[in-house]
């Protein structure tokens, strides 16, 4: 008689492993960090940039990464370090009525505008030529130069009142426009220039041309929630970029103790 095949079911086809998802999370839940990260699906190859707060944050991010189905490789050579006090700086930044700036790209930051692009490196006794713009809309502007001693130097506004832009009001910072210019000195290392814009004032000019870093972050952050308890709600954006800084020599600040060079008011 006829004999009896059982039908087989094809073998199931395993979904493609899309890391996406499992990428963003991962990067979500850093602490004082700010990476990019682009695949190449094909070759599972995670490129990432930008900047960690020590060594050891790095290793545990990439192998946080490499676990993940359909990353093969991980390469964080463009991944930076950038610890205390600038992990303070983002937490003030980072708050949800706070808007970054669109021309933000990797780890260069104006309101704006920024002239030249990308990371700065300065030598001893070089000027920082800051060229910013104002937002699309009317503001008072903060630069202010962070260093990792625990100072900030205020760039503008400066005794007076000089920090009102027009709306994209592009200017300088220095004797040829506003503010202060800065000028790369000991220690070396590794700076942070912020640009804050806000649609209403924050903190009254006349502060100290340089003063701690800490109490100024508690100055702003008192401000901004004065004027939300007021029912305030002004319009705020902002940018921020890194500037390594060496001796005049050229030699380079041991990488293991980043430092970066006090901010001296020039011009």
């Amino acid at each position: 008689g006829p004999v009896a095949v059982a039908a087989a079911a094809p073998p199931a086809l395993l979904a493609p492993v899309d890391p996406h998802a499992a990428v963003e999370a991962v990067l979500k839940g850093l602490d004082c960090a700010r990476i990019g990260a682009t695949l190449d699906p094909l070759a599972g190859r995670l490129t990432l940039r930008g900047h960690v707060p020590s060594p050891e944050s790095r290793d545990r991010l990439v192998a946080a990464l490499a676990a993940e189905p359909g990353i093969r490789r991980v390469d964080a050579t463009a991944v930076g370090l950038m610890g205390e006090p600038y992990c303070r700086i983002l937490a003030f930044l980072e708050r949800p009525d706070f808007a970054r700036s669109t021309e933000q790209r990797g780890d260069l930051a104006a309101i704006g505008a920024v002239n030249p692009p990308g990371r700065r490196r300065l030598r001893g006794g070089d000027a920082l030529d800051l060229h910013v713009a104002g937002p699309d809309f009317d503001s008072y502007l903060y630069v202010d130069h962070f260093s990792a001693d625990g100072r900030v130097t205020h760039l503008l506004p400066t005794n007076r009142p000089d920090n009102l832009v027009r709306a994209d009001e592009a200017f300088g910072l220095g004797p040829d426009g506003r503010g202060r210019r800065a000028i790369a000195m000991p220690p070396y290392g590794l700076d942070v220039v912020t640009v804050l814009a806000a649609s209403e004032p924050l903190v009254p000019p006349g502060r100290p041309i340089q003063e701690d870093a800490t109490a100024y972050l508690a100055a702003l952050d008192a401000a901004v929630r004065r004027l939300a308890a007021a029912g305030r709600s002004p319009r705020y954006e902002y940018g921020y970029y890194l500037v390594a800084t060496e001796p005049p020599s050229g030699g380079i600040a041991p990488a293991a103790a980043p430092r970066a060079g006090r901010g001296r008011p020039g011009g």
